[in-house]
């Protein structure tokens, strides 16, 4: 049995539907749902402001802790939000936003148009960098994976989409002279 507590300033509603538990938390921030596996019994203590899970059977019991991380990173997301800093690294690199989509120009000979979901907003920090911010983790790395894989960084300039995530680049050396 695990349990994790629920701020004040969250307000939760569980609903039930054939064998479908569905968590919807909700704050002055947002609203988030979450479907819960049917391996695992939810209880409410109001009073204490506790939520208990409970395995059904002794197998369930690994799907305990996928749960409670989720609901954690529901309730952190909903108390500060998750964000990702994307940082463009070249000569001649740029991009634009304009209505949820990001115009990126990359070096290659077309540009290319990304298109963020709903919750996933968007800052311009400078020329150079760009702020995304949800209040899901699972949008946020969805939202940066795809825009990563566009361009990954060069191994011996260092050119390419950085994520403050990510580790940086370790840099190669490249060849040298003889005399």
């Amino acid at each position: 049995m695990k349990s994790v507590y629920i701020p004040q300033d969250i307000k939760i509603t569980i609903t039930k539907k054939k064998e479908k538990t569905v968590l919807q938390f909700k704050n002055a921030n947002g609203v988030i749902s979450l479907i819960v596996n049917p391996c695992v019994l939810i209880f409410w203590k109001k009073r204490s402001r506790l939520l208990y899970l409970v395995p059904k059977t002794k197998q369930s019991t690994p799907f305990l802790g996928l749960t409670q991380k989720s609901i954690v990173s529901i309730l952190n997301g909903l108390a500060r939000g998750w964000s990702e800093k994307v940082s463009l690294v070249g000569r001649g690199y740029k991009y634009d936003i304009r209505d949820k989509v990001i115009y990126l120009n990359l070096g290659f000979s077309h540009g290319i148009a990304v298109t963020v979901n709903k919750p996933t907003k968007l800052t311009i920090n400078n020329k150079n960098e760009f702020l995304l911010t949800s209040l899901t983790q699972q949008n946020i790395n969805q939202v940066s994976f795809n825009l990563s894989r566009l361009k990954v960084p060069d191994a011996y300039k260092g050119k390419g989409i950085h994520l403050d995530s990510d580790v940086s680049v370790k840099l190669k050396e490249g060849k040298k002279k003889m005399y």
